[in-house]
């Protein structure tokens, strides 16, 4: 309970002084309005575009776009994760509001910890079953409690234990906490 208090508080206080940003859009993608949080994030963003766009960021349209083109009708949200040129995470989120206009609210923010050690896992090329491992470390879980949630038995979490080790260069669960943690906040002080 100690270990995930700690995460969620390091998690909490890793996404650093710069909120999420709101920024109201019309149909045809022009910022109807926005918060300051919006605009620099937004500028930002568009830095990653080359050349500049007229507009929106390419990231930015893009989730926009998902949500209402045609085959998006169905999605409440659309969301993407991109990493700014500052090596900050963002998650971009796109809303439709309920208004005659059809107008979109997207929401700019960093992304926790948290929410990238999955894109962080995955950099590591490691497994499936080596991810699932991974995911429950990083909880805190014990092994023998790994092996019983992925019903295997505890040498081959073991097994698996050493192969993500190897793949990530840490000799211990906490060192992949840390290296996975400090990986998702890694720019987040600017």
């Amino acid at each position: 309970a100690l270990r995930r208090a700690l995460l969620t508080q390091q998690a909490s206080s890793a996404i650093g002084g710069d909120g999420p940003g709101v920024a109201l859009l019309d149909p045809d993608g022009t910022v109807r309005s926005s918060t300051p949080t919006a605009a620099r994030w937004l500028a930002e963003l568009a830095d990653i575009d080359r050349p500049r766009p007229q507009r929106l960021p390419t990231v930015v349209a893009s989730v926009v776009e998902r949500l209402t083109s045609p085959g998006g009708d169905d999605l409440d949200v659309a969301r993407a994760r991109v990493l700014a040129p500052s090596g900050q995470w963002l998650t971009v989120h796109a809303s439709r509001l309920d208004d005659p206009d059809r107008s979109v609210a997207v929401v700019v923010e960093p992304t926790s910890p948290v929410a990238l050690a999955p894109i962080i896992i995955a950099a590591y090329g490691l497994t499936a079953r080596e991810s699932e491992v991974t995911r429950r470390l990083l909880t805190g879980l014990p092994r023998k409690t790994i092996a019983s949630e992925l019903r295997i038995s505890l040498h081959t979490v073991n097994d698996h234990v050493k192969a993500v080790f190897d793949k990530t260069g840490v000799s211990s669960a906490g060192e992949l906490r840390a290296q996975v943690f400090r990986q998702g906040t890694a720019g987040q002080g600017r």
